[in-house]
């Protein structure tokens, strides 16, 4: 069963299926895979509160209640510090409205796309929580016949990475649960997301230094992903280069350059074995806030 990560089209099959920092620019993980966070497993024991004497269970309860509910604002704490560093066009840059074309070969075959954005005037401190509220609209303007399935669908996910930055693709799975967090060997931390409804379960290791997502880990109860995630500075903030799946089995790059002073994506490309998904973004028209 495959799993989709980072708004990736899955080629398995041909089934449908992101001022200098002041932080060193690390995070690339350099392909290793030592102490990444191993995606969790449904069924695996919830973490208990330290035990107090004389304790009745109702007690109990109540302490223990509030210990995971403290460890849950912890998670979302180190989640939201993320978000607040990665770069977001509409959030950071004023990106209020733009229109374009988004040109695409997959496989040989090509497609054409037409997207507008308008920014919603809603709180944007969240951007992966609010990343669909102000999605693009899409429109087909042409397509090959036998152009891969889900070429259409995956335009539409670079075209909100463009404009809403990475954050709800680097996030991908974020049920309404309470979440945990914990110090990995090397002093980083780790978020764990637990099932909700299906097997699927998620883990991010995030640098201490930077806030930035290193590494994410998922599982649907029988495959486990592991995909690595490249920042570069833009600024005080940290824009997504590439993003490689399994020790570069799917390794998928994005390309910006500046247009009305703000950095917007000009190329997004999927390399997955023999298989290609390359993006190419034509900006019409672009207002700031």
């Amino acid at each position: 069963m495959a799993v989709v990560l980072v708004g990736v089209i899955c080629f398995a099959g041909l089934a449908a299926c992101n001022d200098e920092p002041a932080s060193p620019r690390v995070v690339p993980v350099s392909g290793s895979t030592s102490h990444a966070p191993a995606a969790p497993v449904q069924g695996t024991a919830a973490p208990t509160a330290p035990p107090f004497p004389q304790e009745t269970p109702e007690h109990a309860e109540e302490r223990l209640r509030a210990w995971r509910t403290d460890i849950d604002k912890q998670a979302r704490a180190v989640l939201d510090r993320f978000r607040a560093v990665a770069y977001d066009p509409s959030r950071d840059a004023g990106l209020k409205s733009a229109t374009g074309t988004i040109d695409v070969t997959v496989d040989g075959k090509s497609g054409a796309y037409e997207f507008a954005f308008s920014a919603s005037k809603g709180d944007r401190k969240s951007g992966a929580d609010s990343a669909t509220d102000d999605a693009p609209t899409m429109k087909v303007v042409r397509e090959d016949v036998g152009i891969h399935a889900g070429a259409a669908k995956q335009a539409k996910r670079f075209a909100v990475l463009a404009t809403r930055g990475p954050t709800s693709f680097v996030l991908s799975y974020l049920p309404p649960l309470e979440y945990s967090t914990m110090a990995t060997p090397d002093g980083h931390t780790l978020v764990v997301a637990p099932p909700f409804k299906s097997a699927m379960s998620a883990s991010y290791r995030l640098n201490r230094e930077t806030g930035l997502v290193e590494m994410s880990g998922t599982t649907d109860g029988e495959d486990r992903v592991r995909t690595v995630f490249h920042w570069a500075p833009c600024g005080k903030l940290w824009r997504l280069e590439r993003a490689v799946v399994e020790d570069g089995k799917t390794t998928v790059d994005y390309e910006y350059a500046a247009q009305d002073g703000i950095d917007l994506l000009r190329r997004a490309a999927i390399q997955e074995g023999l298989h290609t998904y390359e993006a190419k973004f034509t900006w019409a028209s672009v207002s700031k806030q």
